[in-house]
């Protein structure tokens, strides 16, 4: 596989971290489900990227695994996000400091029932005036992981397979945690 489609999928795993993570740790545990057991198939649309798709395995100890890391990164680069309820989605707003004197404004919608499918999307603005949407797709395909996949393990594009762990240790890396 090529270097720029595998780069793609690890920023994709990466991305589809932070901002799940971003939005679950922001979000109050009483508003947001857990996500159902099993096997999620993720789509990734960002721009004129094309799609990503990735396969996941999860369990009640891996989301809250997930949660507890991302709440500690999440926190430290977006210290007063505002949520609120729209319907039946969840809106997050957000002021994060990226980088020295970098800040991304983010505005994000979590959806769905987490039973079948969920979305989030993501609007960001950089201070340098460059913007991003991007959407993320869930759709549950089964309470048995195949393919090998195991609790808290990722399966990327190119057939690689990440766990969730060293997900959240290359997030916390990026961000200098």
């Amino acid at each position: 596989m090529r270097r720029g489609v595998g780069m793609v999928a690890i920023c994709a795993v990466v991305s589809t971290a932070v901002c799940l993570s971003a939005a679950l740790a922001w979000a109050s545990s009483a508003l947001v489900p857990s996500r159902k057991p099993g096997q999620w198939e993720m789509r990734m649309t960002a721009g004129n990227a094309p799609e990503v798709v990735l396969q996941m395995c999860v369990d009640e100890a891996t989301d809250k695994e997930m949660m507890d890391a991302s709440l500690s990164i999440v926190t430290a680069i977006c210290p007063m996000p505002i949520w609120s309820r729209d319907g039946r989605s969840i809106i997050i707003l957000a002021d994060c400091q990226v980088s020295t004197g970098r800040t991304v404004i983010s505005r994000a919608e979590l959806s769905g029932d987490f039973q079948s499918e969920y979305i989030f999307k993501v609007n960001t603005k950089s201070g340098l005036g460059a913007a991003s949407d991007i959407e993320h797709r869930y759709t549950w395909v089964g309470k048995t992981c195949s393919d090998g996949l195991l609790p808290g393990v990722v399966k990327l594009p190119n057939g690689g397979k990440m766990k969730l762990k060293q997900m959240m240790k290359l997030i916390e890396n990026i961000n200098g945690n």
